[in-house]
Order: C-alpha cells, then sequence, then structure tokens
C-alpha cells in the first residue's frame, strides 16, 4: 500500500499567494499534516494564473503538479462546478502524474491535523468518507470497488448537471441548504444511500467537526475539519468578507498552532502572517478542549461556529 495525502487547489486573479491565504489556508493544513507524518504530499492546481508557493514545498516536502480542471467546460451551465471537480481531478491527476500511488487520501485545505492519519481506521478497498460530508475521503483506486464507485459517480454527475430535475432530486439526500448547482457531497450522499456496497464509513476520531468534539475520544482524534467555523479577522475589520479567514485558527488554537510551530519558524510565520495577526491572536490564544463548552456555544442560526466570541479584549 503506498498512500498520498492529495490536496486540491484552485486560485482567482486577485488572490492572495497560496501560502498566505487565510480563506483556503492549505499551506497551514499542510504543515500541522507534515507535523504528525512523512505521508508523501501532493497539489493537484488546477489554476489558470501562476501561484506563489514560496520555499515551502521544499520546507514541508510537497509537490505542486499543475493540472487540469476536469469539468470547466459546465462552468457557465451551474455553480459549483470548481467542488464538484475535484474527484475527477484527482482521478485522472494519480493516474497520470503518480504512479507510484495506490490510496488517495484527500484533505480540504482548513483541515487540522492532530496525529497521524496512518493507519486508516477503515479499509480502503471501497470509498471511505463519514457518509454525509467530502472535506476528507480516501480509497484504493486501483480496487475494483472504487472503479465500479467512479463510473456510477461520473453517471450521476452528468445526469445533475444536465437535468434539474435529477439536481432537486438528489438534494432532498444532503443535510444543509446550499445554493451551489451541483457539488461532490449531494452525489455522495445520494450515491452513499443508493450503493452501501461501495463504502466503508469512517469513526468520527479519524474526520471530526466541531459539532462531534464532545462525543470523541480525545486521545484517538486525528484531525478536524474546521469547514463548519468561521473567524473574522479583527486585524483587517471591514477589508475582508465574514468569515473569511479560518488559517487564523492556526495561531488562536493552542494544538493547531504547537502543530505548525514543529515544522515552521519565525520567518516562516512572518511570510504567512501579519505582525498585527500574530500580537493579536497569539495572546487571546486557548486549548481546544479545555474551551470546548465555550467553542460550542457560539454556533450560531447561519449554522456555523463563530469563533470571535472566544475573544476576549
Amino acid at each position: 500500500m503506498r498512500p498520498y495525502a492529495c490536496y486540491h487547489w484552485w486560485s482567482n486573479a486577485g488572490d492572495p499567494p497560496a501560502y498566505k491565504n487565510l480563506s483556503h489556508p492549505i499551506l497551514l493544513s499542510i504543515a500541522s499534516l507534515r507535523a504528525t507524518s512523512d505521508i508523501p504530499i501532493v497539489i493537484f492546481d488546477v489554476s489558470e494564473s501562476f501561484n506563489d508557493w514560496a520555499h515551502f514545498p521544499e520546507k514541508l516536502n510537497f509537490k505542486v503538479i499543475n493540472s487540469t480542471c476536469h469539468l470547466k467546460q459546465y462552468q457557465d451551465l451551474f455553480s459549483g462546478w470548481t467542488y464538484l471537480s475535484r474527484i475527477y481531478d484527482l482521478a485522472h491527476g494519480v493516474s497520470e502524474s503518480v504512479p507510484d500511488c495506490n490510496i488517495v487520501m484527500y484533505a480540504d485545505s482548513d483541515v487540522f491535523w492532530l496525529k497521524n492519519p496512518l493507519p486508516f481506521n477503515q479499509n480502503p478497498e471501497k470509498f471511505v468518507f463519514n457518509g454525509f460530508q467530502s472535506g476528507f475521503f480516501y480509497y484504493d483506486h486501483r480496487s475494483a470497488y472504487y472503479k465500479n464507485f467512479y463510473d456510477i459517480f461520473d453517471s450521476y454527475t452528468r445526469a445533475a448537471i444536465h437535468s434539474p430535475h435529477v439536481r432537486k432530486f438528489m438534494k432532498q439526500y444532503v443535510a444543509y441548504d446550499l445554493s451551489l448547482g451541483v457539488w461532490d457531497e449531494m452525489i455522495l450522499c445520494y450515491m452513499v444511500r443508493q450503493h452501501p456496497e461501495l463504502f466503508n464509513i469512517t469513526s468520527q476520531e479519524e474526520v471530526a467537526t466541531l459539532t462531534w468534539l464532545p462525543h470523541v475520544n480525545p486521545n484517538a482524534l486525528k484531525m478536524i475539519n474546521c469547514s463548519g467555523m468561521t473567524l473574522e479577522n479583527s486585524t483587517m475589520k471591514g477589508t475582508q468578507p465574514a468569515g473569511s479567514s479560518r488559517g487564523l485558527l492556526a495561531l488562536l488554537i493552542k494544538e493547531f498552532h504547537d502543530m505548525i510551530r514543529s515544522v515552521l519558524d519565525v520567518s516562516d510565520l512572518n511570510m504567512i502572517f501579519t505582525k498585527e495577526e500574530q500580537d493579536f491572536y497569539l495572546f487571546r490564544q486557548f486549548g481546544l478542549f479545555e474551551n470546548l463548552e465555550r467553542l460550542i456555544a457560539t454556533y450560531g442560526d447561519d449554522d456555523k461556529f463563530h469563533i470571535a466570541k472566544m475573544l476576549v479584549e
């Protein structure tokens, strides 16, 4: 078994360099992973424009592969095509550019690692995810189960792209309302109910969100997916949209900060964060499990955890 950690990345004109992007903090996610594991890491970058990764590929031992967004031809038909394309892009990218990879492990850019993801909690012969969220999954791309999965996923995806009736029907299987036209979680949530034989469902310890933390064993917890957490940048009020700076969690939450500091030095942090950000958030740093009840209490009517409520002036 040869597992690879595979990230999927795209950026738009005017976005900050990849290593400074706090809205989608991919570099910080990779740093936390490298702090816990020597697993090979590749980024499939499907951006049209050049991305600046500075010295970090060498520093953290990861490879950036310029790739293609395979569903881009549908971008004018519906929203969400970039999210939808990642399963396609990983499939093609691994087959074409990473020949020694057997197991594909995908993680969102806002996943922070606390322990080594290996060994996996489930058998990757089948497509493994938590049954409702696509922020983390893994599979053996050479297995017969996965090949069948991919064929069915492709069929449902193209049906959803071309049929509003199919889209409307599949959205019933998603536990939240999203304005995207077609996205991979919608397809996966439908498939896991219609074709359960193609999936293995992983544990909360392997892929946790803040909602589930009260129910997991902290000593077994491998990572936290921060997709449901928002943190407005208090040092740049009025200049960024709300909830756009989850990368600041790497300063604010002690467990995350300890991980990234084990592989990044002060000069690296100065490239990623401004002095104002470091001064403000490090001064207010707190332990995750020591403050779990207060964190859970920040949950709002928008189904998000508003971490700024934790800050004390």
